[in-house]
């Protein structure tokens, strides 16, 4: 977890993904959550970010 801030908080996350071809990519993502009351996520927003990528995403 990067930030807290009251029920917003920030993650750092970094995926690898693998297919059945043996193909795989890695992103870097970044999470926003805002959490409800009951503690459930509110909202939701990613950011991701492929660093293998010459301009950070997938042609």
């Amino acid at each position: 977890m990067l930030a807290v801030d009251g029920a917003v908080a920030v993650v750092r996350a970094e995926v690898d993904y693998a297919s059945a071809e043996g193909n795989h990519g890695r992103w870097r993502d970044l999470w926003v959550l805002e959490f409800a009351d009951d503690g459930r996520v509110r909202s939701f927003e990613e950011w991701p970010f492929a660093p293998d990528q010459r301009d950070g995403h997938e042609d």
